[in-house]
């Protein structure tokens, strides 16, 4: 189910391109990078991924934790 002002990302093409696109535009906007602008719409909870999905934080989690040890 959508939710207004909500990203549903998926393994669906056009879901990918949207996001891509959305992340490029905010990006430009805001003159940050992309990694940046895709860190705050998870933390906003803006962005909802499916199951098989890994999410940013969580990747970023796992390499920042590999590097302290």
């Amino acid at each position: 189910m959508s939710r207004y002002q909500h990203i549903y990302l998926d393994n669906q093409p056009i879901n990918k391109m949207d996001f891509d696109n959305t992340l490029s535009y905010l990006s430009s906007y805001f003159k940050l990078s992309i990694a940046s602008i895709k860190y705050r719409i998870e933390e906003l909870n803006l962005i909802t991924y499916t199951r098989n999905n890994k999410t940013f934080k969580n990747i970023l989690r796992s390499a920042f934790e590999s590097i302290l040890q």
